[in-house]
């Protein structure tokens, strides 16, 4: 596994723009919830997909948060993040099995739970 990264030891830092940090994000993301709800190579590739779609929306949102000190606007742009995490999980909730969707809903509260104390990472 370590020659496919032996090109790049410097991305993580400046050189990786956006969009690749975005796709090492979606593969990581996809990567423990493939381990976690035990999906299919096929479930797999579109989870990575809805996922990759979701970061792309909320990224600009992100920024905007961070960019801003208007309380309002800030409780707004977390109601849209709400609305974009909640189609991504319908979105993948529709590829898995009823036992894999149950392990969904779990995962994802906690990951909400834990979005709620405020820190992206």
């Amino acid at each position: 596994p370590t020659s496919i990264n032996a090109q790049a030891p410097t991305a993580k830092s400046t050189m990786a723009s956006p969009a690749d940090d975005l796709n090492a994000k979606a593969n990581r993301q996809t990567e423990k919830a493939a381990k976690e709800l035990a999906l299919n190579e096929e479930q797999k590739s579109k989870f990575k997909k809805f996922d990759i779609d979701r970061l792309y929306k909320i990224q600009p949102i992100n920024e905007k948060i961070k960019a801003t000190k208007d309380e309002n606007e800030k409780a707004q742009l977390k109601a849209q993040k709400q609305q974009i995490n909640q189609e991504f999980f319908n979105d993948v909730n529709s590829i898995l099995t009823p036992a894999q969707q149950e392990l969904w809903k779990k995962k994802f509260d906690e990951e909400v739970k834990k979005g709620n104390s405020d820190h992206s990472h």
